[in-house]
């Protein structure tokens, strides 16, 4: 009997190491990617398990110590893990059963969260590794990869070039006679649609129907996903420039604001490659790991994008749209000294139609009074469709639902609208 009793107790402490074996491989693990700004559902139960450990670990050596009933401390013990086990129920509760104070990673059905702020750091890490051009300033894709996109809504596939953009290899536009090339973000580069069916790509097809054969256009897609004004300024100074293109469109929509809010503008570039984003609120990690934390804070009255407090994101709103001003000033002088037309084209997500405000405004009337380049608002383009007749209700059928990004008729009819604008600007010779 002794021998069996050792026998089970030795088994026992073997599982027991193994277990701490694997908690901490997975803990490590965990901790690795969310010092990259990335963490998932298994970072939170990390979490608890190790708040878990820490509390029952000093209440064990305070047991040891001091003259206090052992009884107590028990009582302790048995409080605190029921209450985080409590705890992490209703963070499975809020994440998956009711949805609450989700993140765009958590709408869409990523099975991760990412902080704006921290992800740099990954980008930083690996970008090294295939540096466009040897510039590692550049936001792109890894070249030649063919990467999926979709969740629940839609799935589609994108092919990258050799600079880490969605679409053809630039070599092939060597006898274009009219290049027209796109920059943006996620809904330059069509998130929401085919490689094939983006809103640059349905303005290709739509003039190239109307001009005569040798008078037609290639397009270029120099869009990216999580790209701003900022990166794409660069993208084009740096790398798109020696396409040596007659028109450069520029999107820009609200979320430029959102992301230069976190990352600033030009001194974001740092030497050897560097590139440094804003700090971050001290409890932005929590927020991201807990659920339950983020909506304590939201309470607090940290409620606006990346917890500012409504005063503190209208006067980081006005800021960031001060430097999407200047960068687009500065972009129209590459397009002055290098002689190709600028066009920029101001759109919205679908709150901006669910609300009936348009965040560009101001911005539009600033940028519209230089006539040197052209700016678009394709909000009001939207609403003046003979399909929308200007009811912002019907703008729900161009968007996918939970995803928030056109879906291929949004796109459609956003190509339309800018070959009708160009041609109606005269800057397509029909002739």
């Amino acid at each position: 009997m002794l021998q069996l009793g050792t026998r089970i107790k030795t088994r026992r402490l073997l599982l027991l190491s193994y277990g701490g074996y694997l908690y901490l491989a997975v803990a490590l693990y965990c901790l690795w990617w969310a010092y990259f700004g990335r963490t998932s559902f298994v970072t939170t139960f990390i979490f608890y398990v190790t708040i878990a450990l820490l509390a029952n670990g000093i209440l064990f050596l305070a047991m040891r110590f001091t003259s206090h009933r052992q009884q107590l401390y028990r009582n302790y013990q048995i409080f605190i893990t029921t209450a985080l086990f409590a705890l992490f129920l209703l963070e499975a509760l809020l994440k998956y059963g009711l949805k609450t104070n989700q993140v765009y990673f958590e709408k869409i059905g990523k099975p991760y969260n990412e902080s704006e702020y921290r992800a740099i750091l990954y980008h930083n890490y690996y970008k090294k590794h295939y540096c466009i051009n040897s510039n590692c300033w550049l936001f792109t894709k890894r070249p030649m990869q063919t990467l999926p996109y979709g969740a629940s809504e839609f799935k589609y596939t994108r092919k990258y070039n050799s600079l880490g953009l969605a679409d053809v290899e630039p070599v092939t536009l060597a006898g274009c006679r009219d290049l027209f090339i796109g920059l943006g973000d996620s809904f330059t580069e069509g998130f929401g649609t085919h490689q094939d069916s983006t809103w640059l790509k349905c303005m290709e097809y739509q003039l190239n129907n109307i001009v005569k054969p040798d008078k037609k256009i290639c397009t270029f897609n120099g869009g990216i996903g999580g790209s701003d004004v900022v990166y794409e300024y660069m993208l084009f100074k740096e790398v798109i420039k020696p396409l040596c293109p007659q028109l450069v469109l520029l999107a820009i929509n609200p979320s430029d604001i959102s992301d230069i809010i976190v990352r600033g503008g030009m001194e974001r570039f740092k030497p050897n490659g560097i590139v440094q984003y804003r700090e971050s609120f001290y409890f932005d990690m929590l927020c991201q790991i807990s659920v339950v934390f983020r909506s304590m804070v939201r309470l607090a009255g940290f409620n606006r994008p990346y917890y500012y407090t409504k005063k503190g994101y209208e006067l980081e709103t006005k800021k960031a749209l001060e430097i999407i001003a200047q960068t687009v000033f500065e972009f129209n002088k590459l397009a002055q000294y290098n002689e190709f037309k600028l066009v920029v084209i101001l759109h919205s997500y679908i709150d901006g139609y669910n609300n009936g405000k348009f965040q560009f405004e101001e911005l539009y009337n600033k940028l519209s009074s230089d006539t040197s380049f052209i700016t678009i608002n394709l909000y009001e383009e939207m609403l003046n469709l003979p399909q929308i007749n200007r009811q912002p209700d019907k703008m729900q059928t161009l968007f996918w639902p939970i995803d928030g990004h056109h879906n291929p008729e949004g796109y459609r009819f956003w190509g339309n609208i800018m070959a009708e604008c160009l041609l109606d600007i005269g800057l397509l010779d029909q002739n």
